[in-house]
């Protein structure tokens, strides 16, 4: 009996398809960074690590701008059980990329052994693993020998998959986003995917394949690239003509939820960053710019009313159960990343706000006093311009394919010290969104 349910165990263990998805430790084959800046006087440090492996990972790092276009991208190699640390920041003028570590980096982004000078300033980054080398081959601790492969002649420059296995899920990555002159520091862990893919994909220094429309397994030349992805109550291994559509399937999210404050006895404020990293990638897809995003805001206050909006942004209270009807930004929201406030500051430059925490440009939320002194504490929920998902099953995938995070300052400029001088004494702290995600079955 007992071997019989050993073997309809391993049955079963082996009919699980290779499938991209979340990592549920953070470590994977892909990571995504939600957010680098280096405006409004924040600087941005970033991390890469890696855990044990078969070989010292190769991998492609590509920086894009609010659009989701790509500002800068390299290959990067890191040996196992190694970190990787780099920091953008801005010297009055000029975006400065800090390369501290000595990590083999190609191509070699400056003469510098500093920093770089770089056209960044802010959005996000994509990691791709595009394999594990293979140490008897390829040497990454010497780094004029990895630039020689991609040279005429070189190992990678006659087959890239040479001395190259599969990616394998090693790669973790955080990122710190710091204002010195406001005292405030913002943490982020990248969101990895696993699974990603099944093949070697090495490509040369400054090309930007692999991305994050390249996944792969057994299944993809016949289209049916594979995800798995859970909602609240079931999960779903589910199979698409398009592997954008099986990345798509893991990353989309119904609904973003947090609460916030803006509360001025304690010089409270909230943004929420918000990325959508698969954005730019249907624009291509469809050869168009993708329609119109609307934002839809409910909030509900301390004492559980809904607080709806008219396009004049003047609230009006609305004590359940009358469902909130959602309030809709007007214009085109066609960026890769939104950042969006609840403030209590902010400066008005015509139809450009910039937000006291990030320096971005953005939609505040609650522009005028009499909205602060309603409702300075609450939840909101927050849904964007939905992408339809339909699997080969037939099952349907609803949301957004993003990545949210609330960020929340507090200004306190009350301390004194020994000396008698007032102490800034600014603090914060970002948090991930909560998510709903909708996945059903079609109707019968």
């Amino acid at each position: 009996m007992f071997q019989r349910f050993l073997l309809l165990l391993l049955l079963f263990v082996g009919s699980n398809s290779y499938a991209v998805s979340l990592s549920a430790t953070d470590s994977g084959e892909v990571l995504i960074f939600p957010y680098y800046s280096n405006l409004g006087g924040n600087q941005t440090l970033l991390h890469i690590s890696t855990t044990i492996g078969t070989g010292d990972a190769a991998l492609k790092l590509i920086f894009r701008n609010r659009q989701g276009e790509v500002e800068l991208s390299f290959n990067l190699y890191l040996s196992a059980s190694d970190t990787w640390t780099a920091a953008v920041a801005r010297v009055g003028n000029e975006a400065r990329l800090y390369l501290p570590d000595a990590s083999c980096i190609a191509p070699q982004l400056s003469d510098l052994q500093e920093y770089a000078v770089v056209d960044l300033s802010s959005g996000y980054i994509e990691v791709i693993q595009m394999g594990v080398t293979d140490r008897n081959v390829i040497r990454i601790s010497d780094c004029d020998q990895v630039v020689a492969a991609w040279e005429e002649g070189g190992v990678w420059a006659n087959d890239p998959t040479s001395a190259m296995f599969p990616p394998e899920a090693i790669i973790r990555g955080t990122s710190t986003l710091i204002n010195v002159q406001e005292g405030t520091l913002y943490s982020f862990v990248a969101t990895a995917l696993n699974q990603f893919s099944d093949i070697v994909q090495n490509s040369a220094p400054g090309e930007t394949i692999p991305n994050l429309s390249s996944a792969h397994d057994s299944g993809t030349k016949n289209g049916q690239t594979m995800s798995y992805a859970c909602n609240e109550t079931e999960c779903f291994n589910d199979s698409w003509a398009d592997p954008l559509d099986a990345v798509a399937a893991v990353l989309l999210r119904f609904t973003y939820m947090a609460s916030y404050t803006t509360n001025p006895a304690i010089g409270a404020s909230t943004e929420v960053i918000v990325t959508f990293p698969l954005r730019f990638y249907y624009q291509q897809k469809l050869e168009a710019p993708v329609a119109e995003m609307p934002i839809h805001l409910s909030v509900v206050d301390q004492n559980g009313q809904f607080i709806l909006f008219d396009a004049s942004h003047i609230p009006r209270v609305v004590v359940p159960p009358t469902p909130p009807l959602p309030y809709s930004f007007e214009g085109q929201r066609e960026s890769s990343l939104e950042v969006l406030s609840f403030n209590n500051e902010y400066v008005d430059f015509g139809n450009t706000v910039i937000s006291g925490i990030l320096g971005e440009d953005h939609k505040v939320f609650f522009p005028d006093d009499y909205a602060k002194t309603i409702f300075p504490d609450g939840l909101f929920y927050l849904n964007f311009g939905r992408l339809k998902l339909v699997a080969n099953s037939g099952n349907i995938y609803d949301g957004t394919a993003g990545i949210g995070y609330s960020l929340e300052r507090f200004v306190n400029n009350q301390l004194i010290d020994p000396q008698g001088k007032a102490v800034r004494a600014n603090y914060g702290g970002a948090n991930k969104l909560s998510v709903l995600v909708s996945i059903r079955s079609p109707q019968p």
